[in-house]
C-alpha cells in the first residue's frame, strides 16, 4: 500500500517536472528547487519499499515507519493536487486576463463611454446609434463588454440591454429579446406590431442602452422600424453596435464610428508570449522567441489568432513542434477556402482526439448560446467522449477537458462562480463556432421553428447525428425529425420564446432508437412518454421544467445505461418510480423545486450517483430512510434532507455522513423529523459525525433541550457558512 502511495506521489512530482511549471510553483511557494528534492527523496525511499514491507511483519519499528511514511505521504499528495490545481486555474485565468486586454485599449473604452454618458442629442436624429466596426475575432465585442458592464455606464442608464444579432437579422426575434431583456415576465406574442407596441410602452421616456451584436444586415428597412418605436425613449438613451462591416454602420444610421485597428507588432508580441511562454526559463523563451515571432507575423494584428495559437504552443515543448505549426499547410487553405479561419484550424489540428470530438459536439449550440459548463460535460459523458481513467472520476476528466479546450481560448465569456472561482458557464466566438459547423459538416445543427409555414428537412440533413431544435412562438412540432433516425443527441429548447410548444412522441421512439441525449425543454411534455424504454442506449433525459408532470413512469426504470437524470423544477413531480433502484450506473439525479412527498427505497442501489439534490424521508416500508444513503459515498456539490413523516431525529447517523468526503453542502431539515421527549434525539446531534469537507451547513427547526453540544463542529476545518434556522428554546 505504501509503494502505491509513494508511486502516486511520484506520478505527480513527474507531472510537474514534465510541464515546467517550476516558475509557476515559485509563485505559490518560493522555492524553485523543492520539487526535484522531493523527487529525488521519494524514489530513493521506493527503492527501499519492498524489502521494508517484507520486514514489517517481523520488525515493529518498521511498520511504524511504513504508517507513518504513508500518513506524509498522503499528505504530500493532497498539498501536490492543491498545487496542480492552482496552476491549471492560473493558466485559465491569465488566458481571461489577456483576452480581456487584448486590444480593448482604454482609449477606446473612454471614448465610448464619454459618447453614452454624454447628455441628450441635440444632432438629427433622437437616438444616437455608435458602431464598434473592425475585422473579426479583432475584439469588438469584448471591447463592447467592457462598456456596458463598467460601473458608470451601469448607474447611468435605467436599463441595459444586450441581443446578439447574428445573420440574418431576424427583427421579430430581436425585438422580442429586447422586450424579454426588459420585462422578464413579458407577454408571448409573435406579431411585430404587437412586439413593438409593448416595447414602445417599456421604454417610454426610459433612458436605456441597447447593445446590437455581430450585426451583419444592409437592409435599412429591417432596423428602421425597430428604430422608430426605440425614439419614444429618454434623449440620453444610447445604441452600441458591433459590426465587421463599414456599410453596416451607415445603414444603422450611426452618429459615430469607432473603428478597431490591429494590434501592433509590440502589442501582438506581448499578448503571444504572455501565453505561449508561461512556465518557461529565459533561455528557452530565446530559443523560442523567432520562430514565434514569425508565427505571430502570420496572426495579422488579430487578437483572437493570436490567443488561440498562443494556448496551443503553451503546450508545445521543443522548438521542433513550434516550426511545425509555423510551416503547416494550413495557413494557405485560408485563402481557398473563406468559411476557415487558418490559425483556430492550426489549433485544432493538434487537439488530441478526445478534445477534438468534444469541441466539434458544441456545433449543436446556437451561436452566441450560453452553454453550462456541467451539462456540457454530462453531454460529453453521454457519447462516450470522455476517455476513462480508472484513477478519475469521469465529471473530473470532463472538466479537465473543458479547461484545456479553454485555455486554448475555444470557450470565452467565462462566468464564475463567487466563491470558489470554478466555471460556471462559457459561450463561443462566433468564429470559433463556424469552425466548428464546418468541420463536422451535415452531422450536427440545430434549427429554428416558427409559426411561419411548415418546417421540412430534406435529404442534406440524413446523416445528422446531433441536433437541438429551437422553437419560437406557437410553432408546431417538424414531423420531418422522424425521418433523422442515426440521430444520438436530440435537444428541444424554447432560447427565444416564453411559449410553449407541446411535442407528440407517438411516433418519437419507434424511429430515432440511436438516441443517447434526450431533452424535452420547458413545458413541452405533460408526462413521461410511453415507450421510452424503446431508447436502449439513453445515457442523459431531461425533462426539467415540465409542471405537468406529477410522476415517473416505472419505464423510465428500463433505461440501464442512463448516467443523467434531470427532473428540476418539476413542481408537481410527487412520485418517482418504485423501481429506480434498477438505474445502477445512475451517476446524477438532478432534482431541485419538485413536490417530492418521498424518495423510494431502491435510492440505496444507486451506488454510482454523484449528484442528488433533495431526498425525502419517510418511515413507510416502500419510502426511503437516513440508513438508504450509508452506500451512497460518492455523493458530491449540495444535498437537502428533508422528512414526510415517521422517521426519528436519532436515525440521522444512520446515512453515515462522515464517509461522504465529497459533499460540500448539507442541509438538513431538523423541524420535520420526529422528537421524542428522551435524551436520545439530542446525543444524535451531539454524535453527529458531518461530512469532513463541508463548505456550508444548514440545520432547520431543532426542537430538542435548550443546551447541546456540538462538538463535532470544531472537525469542520472547511467550513465555511453555518445556518441555525428556528432553533426554538436553545441557550
Amino acid at each position: 500500500m505504501a509503494e502505491a502511495v509513494v508511486s502516486t506521489i511520484l506520478d505527480q512530482l513527474a507531472s510537474l517536472l514534465r510541464e515546467q511549471v517550476g516558475g509557476e510553483v515559485r509563485l505559490f511557494l518560493g522555492v524553485d528547487e523543492e520539487v526535484e528534492k522531493l523527487t529525488s527523496n521519494f524514489q530513493a525511499i521506493k527503492s527501499v519499499l519492498e524489502d521494508a514491507e517484507c520486514k514489517q511483519v517481523k520488525e515493529k519499528a518498521v511498520g511504524d515507519w511504513l504508517d507513518k511514511l504513508k500518513d506524509v505521504s498522503y499528505d504530500i499528495d493532497d498539498v501536490l493536487d492543491e498545487w496542480n490545481t492552482a496552476i491549471q486555474k492560473l493558466r485559465i485565468m491569465e488566458a481571461e486576463n489577456a483576452s480581456n486586454a487584448s486590444n480593448a485599449s482604454n482609449a477606446s473604452k473612454m471614448v465610448i463611454k464619454n459618447l453614452l454618458l454624454s447628455g441628450s442629442s441635440n444632432g438629427p436624429t433622437s437616438l444616437p446609434t455608435i458602431s464598434i466596426v473592425g475585422l473579426g475575432g479583432i475584439g469588438k465585442t469584448t471591447l463592447a463588454q467592457q462598456v456596458f458592464n463598467d460601473h458608470e455606464v451601469t448607474v447611468h442608464f435605467d436599463m441595459k440591454i444586450w441581443v446578439c444579432v447574428s445573420d440574418p437579422f431576424d427583427k421579430i426575434r430581436i425585438g422580442k429579446a429586447i422586450l424579454e431583456s426588459i420585462k422578464k415576465d413579458a407577454p408571448t406574442c409573435n406579431e411585430f406590431q404587437t412586439v413593438l407596441e409593448n416595447i414602445h410602452e417599456s421604454i417610454t421616456d426610459m433612458k436605456f442602452l441597447l447593445v446590437l451584436d455581430d450585426v451583419w444586415t444592409e437592409d435599412s428597412s429591417k432596423w428602421e422600424q425597430l428604430k422608430n418605436c426605440l425614439k419614444y425613449g429618454s434623449k440620453e438613451s444610447r445604441v452600441l453596435v458591433t459590426t465587421r462591416n463599414r456599410k453596416v454602420a451607415e445603414v444603422m444610421g450611426s452618429t459615430n464610428v469607432i473603428e478597431v485597428k490591429m494590434l501592433s507588432d509590440d502589442k501582438c508580441w506581448s499578448l503571444f508570449s504572455q501565453i505561449s511562454f508561461r512556465g518557461r526559463n529565459s533561455e528557452e523563451c530565446q530559443k523560442l522567441e523567432d520562430v514565434g515571432r514569425r508565427i505571430v507575423k502570420k496572426c495579422k494584428g488579430l487578437p483572437l489568432a493570436i490567443k488561440t495559437l498562443a494556448g496551443l504552443l503553451c503546450f508545445k515543448k521543443t522548438i521542433e513542434e513550434w516550426q511545425s505549426v509555423l510551416d503547416s499547410e494550413m495557413w494557405e487553405l485560408e485563402e481557398a477556402e473563406k468559411k476557415i479561419f487558418a490559425p483556430l484550424l492550426i489549433s485544432y489540428f493538434y487537439l488530441p482526439s478526445e478534445l477534438k470530438r468534444c469541441f466539434l459536439y458544441c456545433a449543436i449550440f446556437s451561436k452566441d448560446y450560453k452553454i453550462s459548463k456541467d451539462r456540457l460535460i454530462k453531454l460529453w459523458m453521454a457519447q462516450d467522449y470522455l476517455k476513462p481513467n480508472q484513477n478519475k472520476d469521469m465529471e473530473l476528466i470532463g472538466k479537465e477537458y473543458f479547461e484545456k479546450l479553454a485555455m486554448r481560448s475555444f470557450f470565452q465569456d467565462l462566468t464564475r462562480d463567487q466563491g470558489d472561482g470554478s466555471i460556471i458557464t462559457c459561450k463561443m466566438h462566433d468564429m470559433v463556432h463556424d469552425l466548428a459547423q464546418y468541420l463536422i459538416k451535415n452531422e450536427c445543427f440545430n434549427f429554428e421553428v416558427d409559426d411561419i409555414g411548415e418546417f421540412r428537412l430534406n435529404s442534406y440533413y440524413e446523416k445528422a447525428r446531433h441536433s437541438m431544435i429551437v422553437f419560437k412562438g406557437k410553432a408546431s412540432f417538424p414531423m420531418s425529425i422522424f425521418f433523422l433516425n442515426r440521430l444520438r443527441s436530440l435537444v428541444f429548447d424554447y432560447h427565444y420564446s416564453n411559449e410553449h410548444t407541446y411535442i407528440d412522441t407517438s411516433k418519437l421512439f419507434d424511429h430515432l432508437t440511436c438516441l443517447r441525449t434526450l431533452h424535452f425543454g420547458y413545458k413541452s411534455i405533460k408526462d413521461v412518454p410511453i415507450g421510452l424504454n424503446k431508447l436502449i442506449h439513453l445515457r442523459y433525459l431531461d425533462i426539467s421544467r415540465n409542471y405537468g408532470i406529477k410522476e415517473l413512469s416505472e419505464v423510465v426504470c428500463e433505461l440501464y445505461n442512463l448516467q443523467t437524470l434531470n427532473v428540476d423544477g418539476c413542481s408537481n413531480l410527487k412520485k418517482l418510480p418504485e423501481k429506480i433502484g434498477k438505474l445502477i450506473i445512475l451517476r446524477h439525479l438532478i432534482n431541485n423545486d419538485t413536490s417530492l412527498e418521498y424518495m423510494p427505497k431502491g435510492i440505496e442501489r444507486l451506488t454510482c450517483l454523484r449528484t442528488l439534490c433533495e431526498v425525502v424521508v419517510r418511515g413507510d416500508k416502500e419510502a426511503c430512510k437516513f440508513e438508504c444513503l450509508r452506500n451512497l459515498n460518492h455523493l458530491g456539490g449540495e444535498l437537502r434532507m428533508t422528512c414526510s413523516g415517521g422517521v426519528d431525529v436519532g436515525e440521522i447517523n444512520k446515512a453515515e455522513f462522515k464517509n461522504k468526503t465529497k459533499l460540500h453542502s448539507l442541509c438538513i431539515q431538523l423541524s420535520s423529523l420526529s422528537w421524542d421527549v428522551s435524551n436520545t434525539n439530542e446525543e444524535a446531534l451531539e454524535d453527529f459525525q458531518p461530512p469532513p469537507n463541508l463548505e456550508q451547513l444548514d440545520l432547520w427547526g431543532y426542537r430538542g433541550a435548550s443546551r447541546l453540544s456540538l462538538n463535532w463542529m470544531m472537525s469542520l476545518t472547511k467550513l465555511r457558512k453555518l445556518y441555525l434556522y428556528r432553533w426554538s428554546g436553545f441557550e
